[in-house]
């Protein structure tokens, strides 16, 4: 969905805005009906996608995680600073209290995208490699 991006009460600009995941954590905020059994959902902020130039902070996408399975709402930020003090390479992210259309969504974690602009600014060749990213099984047992 097209939405207005404001940071500290200043307009960034035209961005599109939509919930983010699938099987994973979009799937378990879902009954079989289709209703929404979260509290919040997670959600996916692209600064280009209605203006290829825009960017916030010189990132693209913003990932906003709802934290649902987590009570201290810490396990998110807590593990990407311990993985960056060890010197393995993790995304930015910080708690941001987001607002839509004047109503407050409550605290969500706000983390960097993990993707090209990730890897060049942690990897001297960053445009030299490959970038994985897990997938999760959708079955559970190992029988086909």
């Amino acid at each position: 969905m097209p939405a207005t991006l404001r940071f500290e009460g200043t307009v960034v600009g035209e961005v599109g805005l939509r919930h983010k995941g699938s099987f994973g954590a979009l799937q378990s905020c879902v009954d079989g009906a289709g209703n929404k059994t979260c509290d919040r959902l997670s959600m996916k902020l692209k600064s280009s996608e209605l203006d290829k130039d825009l960017h916030f902070y010189g990132l693209k996408k913003l990932n906003f995680h709802a934290m649902n399975s987590d009570p201290s709402l810490m396990h998110d930020r807590l593990s990407y600073h311990l993985f960056r003090a060890v010197g393995v390479a993790a995304p930015r992210a910080v708690h941001a209290k987001l607002v839509i259309n004047g109503e407050s969504r409550e605290l969500f974690a706000l983390v960097e995208q993990v993707d090209g602009r990730f890897t060049n600014d942690r990897f001297s060749d960053g445009r030299d490699g490959n970038l994985y990213k897990e997938v999760w099984p959708v079955h559970l047992s190992l029988e086909p």
